[in-house]
Order: structure tokens, then sequence, then C-alpha cells
């Protein structure tokens, strides 16, 4: 089956960024399979940022001077974004299978943002065989420091993982991310998995010195992964806090990013059973 994501995103940051967004990002990031599900309505959440004239304040967290809203209303990419092409070669480290970010995997349909991941029932295994994927980044690279709200529909086909996430490089890095995939033995936190375990988000900020441990936690998805919710990453000079649908999950103090970035939102598969986690995805 395909595997389709789609998005929709508010975003805040500091006014040292060039970026014009504030302290949160909206966006839906669904997958789905066929037949299309019904999108319900976006969830109502809390903290919504107060504007003063100035700059926007979200409670509990601090200011921000600007504000970006991305939204698919039309069947083009709004300013901002920009859909990737390159290939990453995880068979090099022992994947089955390297993964291709393919803009034609990549379409808004008026009201979302789909990352696709097309069906290859059969794929070849090996360094030549690609899976094509689907991966949108923000054209600025400079953010530092924001508060992001993304409003996203995962899909139920086993295999993919989707990203929502902050990144400069392998050490400058925060992620959401979730594996479709429940017999993942990345997702199999007790001594099996098991139908009636439901499959964790995982939270990360990844370790920003080599050798050293990312920071990194699972926690309980919505019990309807395949609705409307909103994930909210907020990042300052001393934290990282991760959020769904207004409330807290995991707040991190190590492993902080200190460096300006990108913003980066993918749906992706290497056929990896044993690494299909945050290490593989760039």
């Amino acid at each position: 089956m395909t595997s389709t994501s789609f998005i929709t995103v508010t975003f805040f940051s500091p006014g040292t960024s060039h970026f014009q967004p504030s302290a949160t990002i909206p966006a839906p990031f669904p997958i789905t399979t066929a037949p299309k599900p019904t999108i319900p309505a976006s969830p109502t959440t809390s903290n919504e940022p107060d504007y003063n004239g100035s700059t926007y304040y979200v409670d509990g967290v601090g200011d921000f001077k600007n504000k970006k809203v991305f939204t698919f209303n039309s069947d083009k990419l709004p300013d901002g974004l920009q859909a990737s092409e390159y290939t990453v070669y995880d068979s090099y480290g022992g994947a089955p299978y390297n993964h291709k970010f393919d803009p034609a995997n990549v379409y808004c349909d008026g009201k979302f943002l789909n990352l696709r991941v097309p069906a290859d029932p059969s794929p070849p295994a090996g360094q030549d065989h690609t899976i094509s994927c689907a991966e949108v980044v923000t054209t600025q690279n400079d953010i530092k420091y924001a508060s992001v709200r993304m409003n996203a529909i995962f899909s139920e086909v086993p295999g993919t993982c989707h990203g929502m996430f902050f990144y400069l490089d392998d050490t400058q890095e925060i992620d959401i991310e979730y594996l479709t995939d429940r017999n993942s033995t990345s997702n199999i936190i007790g001594p099996s998995s098991s139908d009636a375990s439901p499959i964790p988000l995982w939270y990360s900020n990844q370790a920003i010195k080599s050798g050293q441990k990312a920071t990194q936690a699972t926690g309980p998805p919505p019990s309807d992964v395949a609705s409307i919710h909103e994930y909210r990453i907020d990042w300052v000079e001393d934290y990282t806090a991760f959020y769904v649908d207004g409330k807290l999950q995991k707040k991190y103090t190590t492993n902080v990013p200190t460096k300006a970035g990108s913003w980066i939102w993918n749906n992706w598969a290497n056929g990896d059973q044993g690494e299909f986690d945050a290490r593989q995805h760039k």
C-alpha cells in the first residue's frame, strides 16, 4: 500500500533569524492508506501565543519577534518551503535499501501537504535500489530557537518513518518521530511487540559531541494517530520541550542545539528493522 503524509505549519522564532516566524509551528503531517480517510477538524490546543504589537509571547517559554504560517490551499508549495531531492545511502550502514527524496512525492491537495512513499511490494535489495520517499525543508537555514506547532496525521501503513525536526547536522538536531511498523525492533520497548501495545512516539535531542549518547525517550501516541493532532517542539537556549495536543510529554536540558539550521518534515523508508530510527534519516 502507498503511505502518504500531510502537513500544515505555523512558525514562531526570535528576531535574530531572518526567517519570518514567531514561536509556534502548526503543521498537518498525515499519512494515509487508500482509500483516503475523512479528515477531522484540527484540535483546540492551549498556550496559543499572545501578540502585543511587537512580540509573540508563548506562555512559559518567552517572547518571539517573528511568525510564519504555512498553509496548503493551492497545488503549490508555499513560499518558504522546498521539496528535497537527494539520496541517502543506507545500504552502506547495513540497511536493505537506500532511500531517495523525490519532489514527485510531495504535493498539496488544497488543504494539506502530502508526503508520499509509493508502494514497492518486491524491491530488489542492495546498494543500487532506492525507495522513493518525500521531504520538505524550510528555505531559511538560519533558524535558531523557535516554538513550532504541527498538525499531523500519521499513516497506519507499516514500514515508514515520519519525521518532524530541526536539523543542521548530526550533532545539532531535535526530533519527533513515528515509526509505523509495530514490529520494528526500535519500537519493541519491552520483551516483545504486541498488537495491544501502541506504537510509541520518539522524542530526541541528538548528541552534540561525538561518542556522547543522544537524549532520547519514547512516549505514548494519541489513541487515534490517523486523525489530526498537534505536535509541538519548543526550543530555547536552556531546553527543548515536546507536546502533544498542548500537553507536555518530555523536556530535555541536555544535548540542546546551540546553532541555527532548518526545519524539516519527511516520510521515508529503508527496510531496516533494527536501526530504523532517528540516526538513519539523513
